[in-house]
Protein backbone atom coordinates (compact mmCIF):
# COMPACT_ATOMS: atom_id res chain seq x y z
CA UNK A 1 0.00 0.00 0.00
CA UNK A 2 1.23 3.71 -1.26
CA UNK A 3 0.25 6.53 0.15
CA UNK A 4 -0.99 7.71 -3.27
CA UNK A 5 -3.82 4.80 -3.24
CA UNK A 6 -5.19 6.50 -0.28
CA UNK A 7 -8.01 9.01 0.46
CA UNK A 8 -10.04 10.98 2.52
CA UNK A 9 -12.87 9.60 0.59
CA UNK A 10 -11.90 5.88 1.58
CA UNK A 11 -11.53 6.68 5.25
CA UNK A 12 -15.31 5.65 5.78
CA UNK A 13 -15.77 3.08 8.25
CA UNK A 14 -16.50 4.76 12.25
CA UNK A 15 -13.56 3.34 14.77
CA UNK A 16 -12.76 3.89 18.34
CA UNK A 17 -9.23 3.65 19.56
CA UNK A 18 -8.79 1.95 23.66
CA UNK A 19 -6.13 2.19 25.33
CA UNK A 20 -5.97 -0.12 28.21
CA UNK A 21 -5.32 2.03 31.55
CA UNK A 22 -4.97 0.75 35.66
CA UNK A 23 -6.51 2.69 38.55
CA UNK A 24 -6.78 1.23 42.17
CA UNK A 25 -9.41 -0.48 43.53
CA UNK A 26 -9.58 0.90 46.89
CA UNK A 27 -8.54 -2.40 48.84
CA UNK A 28 -5.03 -2.24 47.71
CA UNK A 29 -5.49 -4.18 43.97
CA UNK A 30 -5.84 -2.59 40.73
CA UNK A 31 -8.57 -2.67 38.10
CA UNK A 32 -7.29 -2.91 34.86
CA UNK A 33 -9.91 -0.82 32.15
CA UNK A 34 -10.26 0.16 28.45
CA UNK A 35 -10.00 3.80 28.08
CA UNK A 36 -11.97 5.42 24.72
CA UNK A 37 -9.14 8.14 23.57
CA UNK A 38 -10.56 8.65 20.34
CA UNK A 39 -13.29 8.61 17.31
CA UNK A 40 -12.15 8.26 13.79
CA UNK A 41 -12.83 7.05 10.03
CA UNK A 42 -10.96 4.26 8.93
CA UNK A 43 -10.36 1.87 5.67
CA UNK A 44 -10.85 -1.64 6.97
CA UNK A 45 -10.57 -4.54 4.70
CA UNK A 46 -10.50 -8.34 5.37
CA UNK A 47 -7.70 -10.25 5.01
CA UNK A 48 -8.02 -13.71 6.12
CA UNK A 49 -9.94 -15.82 8.44
CA UNK A 50 -9.48 -19.69 9.93
CA UNK A 51 -10.42 -21.96 12.59
CA UNK A 52 -8.58 -24.06 14.51
CA UNK A 53 -8.83 -27.12 16.82
CA UNK A 54 -7.20 -25.98 20.33
CA UNK A 55 -7.50 -27.44 23.39
CA UNK A 56 -10.58 -29.29 22.45
CA UNK A 57 -12.65 -26.05 21.57
CA UNK A 58 -12.75 -24.58 18.01
CA UNK A 59 -11.33 -21.04 18.06
CA UNK A 60 -11.73 -18.98 15.03
CA UNK A 61 -9.50 -15.89 13.86
CA UNK A 62 -10.38 -12.97 11.12
CA UNK A 63 -7.25 -11.09 10.28
CA UNK A 64 -8.27 -6.93 8.95
CA UNK A 65 -6.41 -4.10 8.10
CA UNK A 66 -7.23 -0.64 8.69
CA UNK A 67 -5.73 2.58 7.43
CA UNK A 68 -6.04 5.82 9.30
CA UNK A 69 -4.93 9.44 9.43
CA UNK A 70 -1.37 9.61 11.23
CA UNK A 71 -2.02 9.79 15.32
CA UNK A 72 -0.24 8.46 18.42
CA UNK A 73 -1.15 4.76 19.08
CA UNK A 74 0.58 1.72 20.58
CA UNK A 75 -0.09 -1.88 19.67
CA UNK A 76 -1.53 -2.21 22.77
CA UNK A 77 -4.36 -0.24 22.08
CA UNK A 78 -7.33 -1.54 20.51
CA UNK A 79 -10.02 -0.88 18.06
CA UNK A 80 -13.62 -0.86 18.37
CA UNK A 81 -15.71 -1.35 15.20
CA UNK A 82 -19.46 -1.81 15.43
CA UNK A 83 -18.97 -2.91 19.35
CA UNK A 84 -16.09 -5.16 18.38
CA UNK A 85 -13.14 -5.10 20.11
CA UNK A 86 -10.22 -6.02 17.74
CA UNK A 87 -6.50 -6.42 18.97
CA UNK A 88 -3.43 -4.83 17.35
CA UNK A 89 -1.16 -6.77 15.84
CA UNK A 90 1.23 -4.16 14.41
CA UNK A 91 1.00 -0.79 13.26
CA UNK A 92 3.07 0.87 10.48
CA UNK A 93 3.50 4.39 9.03
CA UNK A 94 2.77 4.21 5.47
CA UNK A 95 5.81 5.19 3.57
CA UNK A 96 7.42 6.64 7.07
CA UNK A 97 5.88 10.34 6.00
CA UNK A 98 3.46 10.66 9.31
CA UNK A 99 0.35 10.86 7.03
CA UNK A 100 -1.28 7.60 7.37
CA UNK A 101 -1.00 4.65 9.86
CA UNK A 102 -1.76 0.89 8.68
CA UNK A 103 -3.06 -1.19 11.22
CA UNK A 104 -3.06 -5.15 11.32
CA UNK A 105 -6.14 -6.52 13.82
CA UNK A 106 -7.56 -9.52 14.74
CA UNK A 107 -10.86 -10.65 16.09
CA UNK A 108 -10.94 -13.69 18.21
CA UNK A 109 -7.30 -13.75 19.30
CA UNK A 110 -6.49 -13.25 22.92
CA UNK A 111 -3.82 -10.26 23.38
Amino acid sequence: MKCCDINAGKLRTPIKLERKTTTPDGAGGFVTTWQEYANTKAYVKALSGMERFISERVESQVKYTAVIRFRDIKASDRVIIDHEAYNIVAVYDVEMRKQWLKLDLALGQAQ
